[in-house]
Parts: structure tokens; C-alpha cells; sequence
């Protein structure tokens, strides 16, 4: 349930945009939460932190303006409930800022080896281990720098050189064979007309026995030239030089393939102002904004911002500056050419309360409109799913929560109205028929999120098996609406709220015409969901709730009454 929101652009308020962004996604459910910022004044630049237990409510930062900043919401579960087990968590030098959804189940395992090698833990959280990795990441590519120079001290990543090589070594063999101990002076354009090596570019054979292989300290693209030592990333296109940032996405997706469990990752490093992010399991979403680019775990969080979203797919990482948005594959460390944009057209409703007392009693006034739309939007999309029901061999509706009582719904629908068999299956016991699937199988998945694991672990088993995957989802471009095949957005609007109100009655809406559309009745349907639109509006009066609600007791349990204001 924790959240993630990340910012970098050229405003800067950035540390007041992610505090904005993690408001947007309170509904999440959360303990705590934090914010790293980089601090523009201060040269070089500083990593600042903010953290608090408890809710954000009206609260504004204390950090000062600046271009990058990356926010987390908390729901704890490694270590309690506090202001240091609370994100962001930092490295021991101050130097990385990590967030983290998930949970990390070799984490004892890798405290146990960080700490053996001298690392310090703040926390009692699984996150914090990711620092330590990074850190040792970065710091081998420092040492194997200071030893190209001949063990020279104060070796630092922003430091450069020219080794001496010998003819058609590579960098690391010069390394290991002692022959890069030649330390100069670099120079772009140096006279003795050694160059720069380009990453995915092997040293030419032809360079005589003791040529020079040259770099420079501040190239005017911000990119930087391989180092003594270090692997050409095998992720950037030959002839391209390697930026301070790709080396950070570089070294955390060399540390994520450690990771076992289901995660999602944000660093910020304050001195190249870049977030580096991985996900496997756990959603991430890229926004592409028009003054800078952001990072989060829910795309309804970014929609005010912008509508251009990349969804990184699990074993992707991403690099976001305040110019571009970079996809990743975390397995090669490629770069992923055909990344996704999408132009989300999901409309979100009116934000804030709009006089109602929560958001549970705004969500049910919505109801209404959400079932005009659907008969007025969805009816085509109900025959084609009727369609392929009509094809299949066997149905199964399969959902979690509040989605499985749509689904056992509509396993009476099908068998009433259609005339139909439909198996209605919770996401977590789906295991249990997948083996029953093949090719004329139909699986409609029904999420409000389309982010629920269990129900996708479901589908991508039954899509291994041939089934045909169908889905009632809310989010468009969510996981399960990029998964299946046949994808229906109920176009619900965003659900604060968190028990389920306006997306489950959506879902019983397209089921109910599904199974009219079945049974050749589809028009039928359509007033049916229309006039229940009606009748709801009716029953809710104008819309809006007396400024007071009562609560009375039920079996002892309380129980709030609300009361609609009529005409």
C-alpha cells in the first residue's frame, strides 16, 4: 500500500510537487512518510531529508527549492512505526536517497554480508539495504579508478584519467596487469591525438603498446568517458559516451538482479539531479511532463501533471532527468527502444471533497454518472465480450476482494440472463483450475486497479496455458489492462476511497449488458443500467449529503447514517 512520487525538472519546487504528489495518493493507506530533496544552493550540491510519522493532512515542507526531489508514503512492515524506519533512506556517506515498495525476502542475508563489511544500518527495514548495495557499487567502480592511477588517493567518480594500455588490452586487463599506472592530465583534445573511448567500442588493436586512451573532466553534453577498470554498460549504444546518471541506473540494476522478492525502487542522487528507478511486481509509472519528468507508483497521481505516461513492465528500470524519460531491460542492461508512451484519455473527476464529509459518500454520489457513461460509452465493448463468450469452451471470472463478489455476480448473470455457465474463482485459489485451461478458454479478469497480484499471477498463468484473456479494469494502462487481451476500461474515475463503491456497481453494469448481449437483448440492458442510474439519483436526492451524520449503534457495532437532502 506504500506510494511512491518523484520529480525532476526545471521549476524548482520540487520538494512542494512530490509532497502534492504523495497527498494524491493518501488513499493508498499509509504510517508515515518522508522526502529527499536536492539543495540547490549549496555547492556541491546536498542531499536533504525530510521525515515524519503519521499523516500529511494540510502539512507543507520544510525543505528549501530545488530541481529533484523523490517522496514515499510507509506502510510498514520491516521494523515499526517510526521517523528512521520511515523513507527516504540514505547510504552511510549521505550520498543516495532511497524509496522502496515491497519486500526484499533475502534481506537478512545481505545485512548480514553489508554489515560484515563495515556498513552502518539506521533502520530496521529491508529498504536499507538497497543504500548499502548501491554504495558498494559506485565505491568499486571509485577503487578500480584509484587503482588505474597507480593507487592514488582521493580518487572520486567525477575524477578522470588516461591509462596506459597496451595494444589491444582492454581496460580491466590493463587493470589486473598493472600496466594502467600512468596517470595524466586529461585533455579533450589531447595532442599526441589519443581519444576518448566509446562505450560498446572494444580498444582498437591497432593502438600501439603504450598509447593512451584519453578522457575529459567536464564534456559540455554532461556525459563522462568510460573509466580504468570499468565495464562498458552493455545497455548503451555503441558510440554514445556514458552519462554520471547511467552509470547510477547501471549500478542499481546491478543490485536489483539481487533482489529476491517483488519490488519497486526509486534513488535520487543529489549531485547529477536523475532518479534511477527498477520495479518487478510491484507498479511504477513514468510521467512525461513539459517542464520536467516524474516518477510514481499510481498514474492517477500524475494525471494532473500530464497525460504522456510509460509504464516500466516488471524487470525494467528507467532513468528520468529533467530533459528525458530512459527505459532499461534489468536482465542485459539495454536500453528498451520501444518503450510504451501513452496518451492516457481516462478523465478524473473533479478532485477534493466538493462539500461531501469523505470520499466514500462523494464515490457513491458518483454512481450515477458512472452508469449514464458506461450504457451511453460501454455497450459495444459488452457484445464483444459477449462474443467471445459465446465462443469459449469454458468462462471463469476471476477476482479479488470486492472484484470477486462482482464476479460471483456475474456468475449468476451469465446463468440466469444467458443462459450460460460462468465459474466465478477468488484470484488467490485460481491455481487450482489452471491446469483445466486451454486455448478455448476464456478468463475475465475484474480489478478496480488492475495491480492486484493475485489476480495477475491468475491471468498470466492462464494466458501461459492459450487462454483467451478478457478484463473489467479502471486504470487504463494498469497492468492487467496491458496484460490481456480484450481489455474493457469502466472509466470510473479515481477511487479514493478504499472500499470499493462506483467500480464495483461499473462492474455488475458491463456484466449485466455482457449478458443481455449474450441472449440478444443488448438494448434491454442499456435502459436497464440507465434507468438503475435514475432510480439511484432518486434515491440519493440532489447530491449531496446533510452537513451532519448520525451514528447509532448496531449490535453494539457503530454504525454511520448518512441522509440525502431532497428536493
Amino acid at each position: 500500500m506504500c506510494g511512491i512520487f518523484g520529480y525532476v525538472g526545471v521549476r524548482e519546487e520540487a520538494p512542494q510537487r512530490v509532497l502534492a504528489g504523495l497527498k494524491k495518493l493518501e488513499y493508498r493507506g499509509y504510517d508515515s512518510w518522508g522526502i529527499a530533496a536536492r539543495q540547490n544552493s549549496s555547492v556541491p550540491a546536498r542531499l536533504l531529508v525530510e521525515k515524519h510519522v503519521g499523516k500529511i493532512g494540510e502539512a507543507t515542507t520544510s525543505l528549501p527549492p530545488g530541481h529533484a526531489a523523490l517522496g514515499h508514503t510507509r506502510w510498514a512492515t520491516h521494523g515499526g512505526v517510526t521517523d528512521a524506519n520511515a523513507h527516504p533512506h540514505l547510504d552511510c556517506q549521505g550520498r543516495l536517497a532511497v524509496i522502496h515498495n515491497g519486500i526484499i525476502e533475502n534481506h537478512a542475508e545481505l545485512r548480514r554480508e553489508l554489515l560484515a563489511r563495515g556498513h552502518t544500518f539506521n533502520s530496521q527495514t529491508d529498504t536499507e539495504v538497497i543504500c548499502h548495495l548501491l554504495e558498494d557499487e559506485l565505491r568499486r567502480e571509485d577503487f578500480d579508478l584509484a587503482v588505474a592511477a597507480g593507487g592514488q588517493a582521493g580518487a572520486s567518480r567525477e575524477a578522470t584519467t588516461a591509462v596506459t594500455i597496451a595494444a589491444g588490452a582492454t581496460l580491466s586487463e590493463a587493470v589486473r596487469g598493472g600496466a594502467a599506472t600512468h596517470w595524466v592530465a586529461s585533455n579533450p583534445s589531447p595532442a599526441d591525438g589519443s581519444r576518448s573511448l566509446f562505450a560498446g567500442e572494444a580498444i582498437p588493436s591497432g593502438i600501439p603498446a603504450g598509447g593512451q586512451v584519453g578522457s575529459n573532466p567536464s564534456p559540455a553534453d554532461g556525459s563522462r568517458r568510460i573509466l580504468a577498470g570499468e565495464a562498458i554498460p552493455s545497455g548503451v549504444p555503441s558510440g554514445e559516451l556514458v552519462s554520471d546518471c547511467e552509470r547510477l541506473v547501471h549500478a542499481l540494476m546491478r543490485v536489483f538482479r539481487r533482489l529476491d522478492g517483488l519490488s519497486a525502487i526509486g534513488v535520487l542522487d543529489p549531485q547529477l539531479e536523475c532518479i534511477a528507478a527498477a520495479k518487478n511486481g510491484s507498479p511504477l509509472v513514468l510521467g512525461w511532463g513539459n517542464d520536467g519528468n516524474f516518477l510514481a507508483s499510481d498514474s492517477s497521481a500524475l494525471l494532473e501533471h500530464t497525460r504522456r505516461l510509460t509504464f516500466l513492465e516488471d524487470g525494467q528500470a528507467a532513468l528520468i532527468d529533467a530533459e528525458q524519460v530512459t527505459v532499461y531491460d534489468v536482465k542485459s542492461g539495454e536500453r528498451v527502444s520501444d518503450a510504451r508512451v501513452w496518451d492516457i484519455t481516462w478523465q478524473e473527476e473533479v478532485d477534493g471533497l466538493e462539500g461531501f464529509p469523505h470520499y466514500m459518500a462523494k464515490e457513491i454520489h458518483e454512481q450515477p454518472v458512472v452508469l449514464r457513461r458506461l450504457a451511453a460509452e460501454r455497450a459495444d465493448d459488452a457484445q464483444r465480450l459477449a462474443d467471445a463468450i459465446g465462443q469459449a469452451s469454458t468462462v471463469h471470472l476471476v477476482g479479488c476482494g470486492s472484484a470477486a463478489h462482482a464476479a460471483r455476480c456475474g456468475e449468476y448473470l451469465f446463468s440466469r440472463i444467458a443462459c450460460r455457465q460462468a465459474n466465478c474463482v477468488v484470484g488467490s485459489e485460481f491455481g487450482y483450475l489452471a491446469d483445466f485451461l486451454d486455448s478455448r478458454s476464456l478468463v475475465l479478469g475484474l480489478s478496480q486497479s488492475g495491480e492486484t497480484i493475485d489476480l495477475l499471477e491468475s491471468m498470466k498463468s492462464a494466458g501461459r496455458r492459450g487462454a483467451r484473456l478478457a478484463a473489467l479494469v479502471n486504470v487504463e494502462g494498469s497492468s492487467l489492462y496491458r496484460l490481456v487481451d480484450q481489455p474493457i476500461l469502466l472509466s470510473a474515475g479515481p477511487e479514493r476511497c478504499v472500499l470499493a463503491t462506483k467500480s464495483f456497481t461499473a462492474k455488475l453494469a458491463v456484466l449485466l449488458m455482457a449478458a443481455y448481449a449474450a441472449h440478444g437483448r443488448l438494448d434491454e440492458a442499456r435502459a436497464l443500467v440507465e434507468r438503475a442510474a435514475d432510480e439511484i439519483q432518486s434515491f440519493l436526492g440532489d447530491g449531496r449529503l446533510v452537513g451532519r451524520s448520525t451514528c447509532t449503534l448496531l449490535d453494539g457495532a457503530p454504525v454511520i447514517r448518512w441522509r440525502s437532502r431532497l428536493p
